[in-house]
Formats: C-alpha cells, sequence, structure tokens
C-alpha cells in the first residue's frame, strides 16, 4: 500500500499516476471480458466451463437452479432467528430499491415522432458467487 499527502501541494502528476491503469490491471480487465462476452454467447455451457476451471466443481445446468422443494426444505429447518434476520432484510432492501424505480415516459416530439424510456424490471437472474 502506497500512502500520498496531496493536502500539502497538489501535484497533477502524482494525481495522474495514481489513477493510470497499469499493464497488469489492463492484462486483468482484458481477461474478465472475454469471460463476460463468452459467457454472454454460450450461455450456460460457458459458466459450466469456467466453474469447473476455476471452482474445480462439476457444475451442470441442472445444478444451476434450485428446485423449489429444496428451497421449501431448507427454509422450513431454517434457525427462527435467522428468519426474522432475513426476513428485515428482504424489507430493507426492496424498500430502499422501491424509492430507486423511476418511470417509463414518453412524448411525442410531432411529425409522427414519438420519442420515450421504458423502464421493464427482469423476472429473474443468475448469479454466480465464487
Amino acid at each position: 500500500m502506497r500512502i500520498v499527502d496531496l493536502s500539502a501541494t497538489l501535484d497533477l502528476r502524482e494525481v495522474d499516476s495514481l489513477l493510470a491503469t497499469d499493464d497488469e490491471e489492463q492484462s486483468v480487465n482484458k481477461v474478465v471480458q472475454d469471460i463476460l462476452n463468452d459467457v454472454r454467447k454460450r450461455k450456460d455451457q460457458a459458466v459450466c466451463e469456467y466453474t469447473r476451471r476455476f471452482d474445480e466443481f462439476d457444475l451442470t445446468p441442472d445444478l444451476m437452479r434450485v428446485p423449489p422443494e429444496h428451497i421449501r426444505e431448507y427454509a422450513t429447518g431454517a434457525d427462527d432467528e435467522l428468519v426474522e434476520i432475513l426476513r428485515k432484510a428482504i424489507h430493507n432492501i426492496r424498500d430502499f430499491h422501491e424509492q430507486q424505480v423511476e418511470e417509463s415516459w414518453e412524448y411525442y416530439a410531432g411529425d409522427g415522432v414519438r420519442l420515450g424510456l421504458r423502464r421493464t424490471p427482469i423476472a429473474s437472474a443468475g448469479v454466480y458467487i465464487p
């Protein structure tokens, strides 16, 4: 770690060097971007291959979605205090993000031109947590 005190004098060259990306960071960014592009292209197949490669776990598309009966089984066996904590967290997270919702809008600009923005929530999402 490097500590730089910029309160005495502001050396813009020092600031530029702190903000510059080095070769290693650029290399990591490229690898990550390549993985993201591959997952967009090959979807579940790519996720399964990267999981085998990075996590040494033989993931299959069938294992990606937790069956509803497993969720119910886990939920009924959960500690009551933990369930209450999770319910409170769900409430707080939902309440917070409901404040962020922006409305769709459109207007007629004339000459047959209609402009606008449509916000559509997604139904579900896959999350990879190594």
